[in-house]
């Protein structure tokens, strides 16, 4: 399996963290570390690229999205359901009064 690359980038008030490659427990902890060190703020994972997922990755990741306002993107409804099942919404965020709303996701082509 290869390992998950994260990539950044900035759109407007919102980090995008595209991730590709395998989530597992493992590269959770990657981006549990990479989310560690970011200041609070709005992020969007988008999942569409991850071509291996093990769910066990889901239960490592959650616990550091806590103080980031987070959307999730890219996940089939199963995945979708674990996250929720974690405290973690995949609904678009709402943005608070005189912020504009997250950015859509690239789907992976």
């Amino acid at each position: 399996m290869s390992a998950l690359s994260i990539q950044q980038e900035q759109r407007g008030e919102t980090l995008v963290l595209t991730l590709e490659g395998t989530f597992d427990a493992r590269s959770a902890r990657v981006l549990a570390a990479a989310l560690d060190g970011l200041t609070p703020q709005r992020v969007l994972l988008d999942f569409g690229r991850v071509r291996h997922f093990s769910d066990a990755g889901v239960a490592v990741a959650t616990r550091a999205l806590g103080i980031h306002r987070v959307q999730l993107a890219g996940l089939d409804r199963h995945r979708e359901r674990l996250f929720r099942y974690f405290g973690v919404d995949s609904a678009p965020a709402a943005a608070p009064a005189g912020e504009s709303p997250l950015p859509q996701p690239r789907l992976a082509g």
